[in-house]
């Protein structure tokens, strides 16, 4: 599933995301995933489902942050 709305919302939707958090669960290691799932998309647009229900369970288990 697109828990961040990457398919509708493209790569915005990484910093819709980063928007909506709290801002004390902003920290190194959520910016070097967020920067990879991005590039990811960018580099390889034809496997964006594949690489979104990929990232989707890490950043599900961050819901509890907002």
């Amino acid at each position: 599933s697109d828990f961040l709305d990457i398919l509708t919302y493209g790569r915005k939707a990484i910093l819709n995301y980063l928007d909506i958090i709290n801002e004390h669960s902003i920290n190194i290691d959520l910016i070097l995933k967020l920067d990879a799932l991005r590039a990811a998309l960018k580099a390889s647009p034809e496997n964006s489902v594949q690489i979104i229900n990929a990232s989707s369970n890490y950043f599900k288990g961050l819901s509890n942050a907002w």
